[in-house]
């Protein structure tokens, strides 16, 4: 298997995304993080610890989004649906791509 990233380069990664996450959304106002069900919370979950301790006191409003019986590349497998974990509403905030 071929690293892509090494541990270090990760980190930093996450953390300027972290950083990019708050230059585009100042305070994070009307923002919402989602990480998709089941290997994309593990970006996310690190994204938003990297928020959480490179601004402390930023609240970040964060849910995990279960995407398994929506996929197109899953047709044949057996699969368990992972957990939807939004407790918030998502109707009118704003996404990480608004400009």
């Amino acid at each position: 298997m071929k690293s892509i990233l090494n541990e270090q380069q990760l980190s930093f990664t996450i953390k300027r995304l972290a950083h990019q996450i708050l230059e585009n959304h100042p305070g994070l106002e009307n923002t919402v993080l989602i990480g998709l069900q089941p290997r994309g919370v593990y970006l996310s979950d690190k994204v938003v610890r990297a928020i959480q301790s490179e601004f402390p006191g930023t609240t970040v409003i964060y849910g995990k989004l279960d995407i398994t019986f929506y996929r197109d590349d899953i047709r044949n497998e057996l699969h368990v649906a992972n957990r939807t974990e939004i407790p918030f509403s998502v109707e009118g905030k704003k996404s990480g791509i608004d400009r």
